[in-house]
């Protein structure tokens, strides 16, 4: 058992989501990305399903201590805790990034 769940640990710990997903299809906010907070941003991506490099999926339910690590008019990155419909709480880095064409784009990755 201690074997299975160190593999499980493994895997988790070397899970690589990336999710990008445009405007149109995500954005439930009305605001400029040049406006948006952190917690903006946690909302945009409560729901997101995620999945690993295994294929398994993975929902987030939350987004806890959301916190600005950088941001420009066109840019905005946060670091906070997810939860997970699996029940674990993992670190992630949170971004939005907005083109020329004023399309934006969410990403979801592990920090």
């Amino acid at each position: 058992m201690k074997k299975f769940l160190k593999i499980v640990g493994i895997i988790v710990g070397i899970i690589v989501i990336i999710l990008v997903i445009n405007f149109a299809i995500r954005d439930n906010t009305t605001k400029t990305t040049s406006k948006m907070t952190c917690n903006d941003l946690a909302n945009n991506v409560k729901g997101m399903e995620l999945s690993n490099n295994l294929g398994k999926k993975f929902k987030i339910l939350k987004i806890y201590g959301a916190k600005q690590t950088s941001k420009s008019e066109t840019e905005l990155i946060c670091t906070g805790t997810a939860k997970f419909n699996s029940g674990d709480d993992k670190k992630v880095k949170l971004s939005i990034v907005e083109d020329e064409d004023g399309d934006r784009f969410f990403g979801v990755e592990p920090y």
